[in-house]
């Protein structure tokens, strides 16, 4: 299968290579010790990684640590936090993706959209960011990684109009709750899912959430090691079977 790493806007230019001349000048942090680090990290949550997932995870902070100190991707600069406080913090999510296509809106540095390509190849991810310093690294993380089954989108939820829906949108804390409903249904299917990556209080957001349609339902997830406690809001379109398949032709 051909590699399917593309950058879906008319107007940019080619992904850049590499993170540029201050970034590839940094000492590049220690792959070793990072997937070392990731082996206690994943022992502690229980998430099923394989070695070779394990291993693509520990390249992908190692990448978004070399890249953070020069184009400023993430306000956490120690890669070793990284793995708590954004991998395993993306991997909650994991459980309660449905069908083979996701949007991630706001991907940001690839959070959580790469992080699950890593370890549900079967899923097809669409990156969305309209900053194109994210949208560059995710491209570049993505090929770097050997990736066939991600793809880029640098332009805002509003303005993406994809040839396909996607059985899940997913969004890291990226819009308020009404924001990304809103933005989120025109290009949801039907049964879909949007999963809400929220903090430990997203009572505000719900509340006021016009339900028509939708059912919500609140997964809280403890805090464990270094990773905060969360939240996952799930809103299920109407119709939507209380157990969805994760099966590749279940889309």
């Amino acid at each position: 299968m051909p590699r399917r790493v593309k950058l879906q806007r008319a107007s940019g230019g080619r992904p850049a290579p590499d993170p540029g001349g201050e970034a590839r000048a940094a000492h590049p942090p220690d792959v070793a010790a990072i997937e070392s680090r990731f082996d206690s990290a994943l022992g502690r949550s229980n998430v099923p990684v394989t070695t070779a997932q394990r291993r693509a995870l520990a390249r992908y902070v190692a990448l978004l640590a070399q890249w953070n100190r020069a184009y400023n991707l993430t306000a956490v600069r120690d890669p070793f936090a990284m793995i708590d406080r954004h991998v395993l913090d993306s991997l909650t999510a994991l459980d309660f993706l449905v069908g083979a296509r996701l949007l991630d809106v706001g991907t940001g540095a690839g959070l959580p959209g790469l992080v699950l390509a890593v370890v549900r190849p079967d899923v097809r991810c669409t990156l969305l960011d309209p900053v194109r310093k994210k949208t560059r690294f995710c491209a570049h993380a993505a090929m770097t990684l050997g990736l066939d089954n991600v793809e880029i989108a640098s332009e805002r939820l509003a303005a993406h109009r994809p040839p396909h829906r996607y059985s899940t949108v997913i969004s890291r804390a990226a819009l308020p709750i009404a924001d990304l409903v809103a933005g989120a249904l025109p290009v949801l299917d039907a049964p879909g899912r949007i999963v809400a990556m929220k903090g430990p209080r997203p009572e505000d957001e719900i509340d006021p959430l016009d339900r028509g349609g939708l059912v919500v339902r609140v997964e809280p997830m403890e805090a464990s090691g270094g990773r905060p406690a969360a939240t996952l809001v799930l809103i299920d379109r109407a119709g939507c079977p209380e157990v969805f398949s994760n099966s590749p032709g279940s889309a």
